[in-house]
């Protein structure tokens, strides 16, 4: 309780005993040479294979990023995904925005946030050292920057500006006073975020107004079971360990029950409907109220999942290395659908208007799949 205290306390009053130690820092551009990047400068360097030049003639190709391959006709695994970046050191977390990638990989304890075209050009480092230590855990992005969350204490949830590659630390060991789940959501005005403290409690930030604070939003006085949040304009979602999906406003009031259904691992929130990925399977879950729909199942050891226009999609790991899976599943199709198989070890998903993206932690490699 003492913690949860001092952490409302720091919150309201963002008194000087309060503040970050980590202050806001110039990170390399995509450009610059990555100093003490650890090695991670000659991962870039060699991405998309050795002797590869990020230059090339205007117009022409990128060396780094295959022509794209005509999958219209694959509606199983036998489309196997195109790999886009290879010689990524422990590729993790991945987001993506109209125009670029962004990705987390790791050397020793390092994160470094790595960025690249979608189409025609070479991955370079954004920001170096941007998480040391713990997991990563999520990344999401909006128009102006990168969200990194993690289980570093430190530095659970850091912004990273798109354009100049600057980092600050919005949530820090004087916010979450105990281990975060760095798990977060975003909506067009608030980044939310999950603290342990006091058996679990949710935080928003104000992304909007300069020098904000974070601040409470709700303490369910139970235990999350950190990896489910989700948020739209009106509304933050999350689930509880005795497997009830919850809702709570996203300016602050009385929560309530969604469903009662199974435990999950992760939850998405497209339309109508949230996503609940359980250790066998994926349940679509009407906001309004209705019958659960399972959507994915029998899946094996499951990571990750995103749901939009094109329908839901999960990266699994399988029986162990080199058994992991990318599935899926749209309303315009009959069933569940396998898009990749024989995976590494996948570790990160997002999605686009057209394509499935993903990480592959063993094979070092960011691939695209065809919707």
């Amino acid at each position: 309780m003492r913690s949860l205290i001092g952490s409302i306390a720091c919150w309201l009053l963002g008194s000087a005993a309060c503040s970050s130690p980590f202050s806001a820092t110039g990170q390399p551009d995509a450009g610059q040479d990555a100093a003490g990047s650890g090695g991670m400068e000659d991962d870039a360097a060699s991405s998309g294979g050795a002797g590869n030049d990020s230059g090339t003639e205007a117009g022409g190709p990128s060396p780094c990023t295959p022509a794209p391959v005509d999958t219209s006709s694959c509606d199983s695994a036998s489309c196997a995904p195109t790999p886009l970046f290879t010689g990524q050191s422990r590729p993790g977390a991945i987001g993506a925005d109209g125009s670029a990638l962004y990705w987390i990989t790791k050397t020793g304890s390092n994160y470094t946030l790595m960025k690249a075209p979608k189409e025609g050009g070479c991955p370079s480092p954004l920001a170096v050292d941007v998480v040391t230590g713990g997991i990563v855990r999520d990344l999401l992005v909006d128009d102006e920057a990168v969200y990194i969350g993690s289980t570093q204490l430190a530095r659970s949830v850091v912004r990273v500006d798109k354009a100049s590659g600057t980092t600050t630390a919005i949530v820090d060991a004087n916010v979450c006073r105990s281990a975060s789940p760095g798990v977060l959501a975003l909506n067009a005005m608030f980044l939310f975020f999950a603290c342990a403290d006091n058996g679990g409690l949710i935080g928003k930030w104000d992304k909007t107004t300069p020098g904000a604070l974070p601040m409470p939003l709700h303490d369910p006085a139970e235990s999350l079971s950190f990896g489910g949040l989700a948020a739209d304009s009106s509304t933050v979602y999350f689930n509880l360990d005795m497997g009830s999906l919850e809702a709570v406003p996203a300016a602050g009031g009385a929560p309530s029950t969604v469903s009662i259904a199974d435990a999950f691992a992760r939850i998405a929130l497209f339309g109508s409907a949230v996503y609940g990925l359980s250790a066998t399977q994926v349940l679509r879950i009407p906001i309004g109220g209705g019958t659960l729909d399972p959507m994915i199942t029998s899946i094996q050891a499951p990571i990750d999942l995103r749901a939009d226009t094109g329908g839901v999609f999960v990266i699994a790991r399988g029986t162990g290395d080199g058994a992991g899976m990318l599935l899926g599943a749209s309303a315009d199709r009959l069933g569940q659908r396998t898009l990749a198989t024989k995976l590494g070890r996948p570790a990160g998903l997002t999605t686009d208007l057209a394509y499935v993206y993903l990480t592959d932690e063993l094979a070092g490699t960011v691939l695209r799949a065809t919707k």
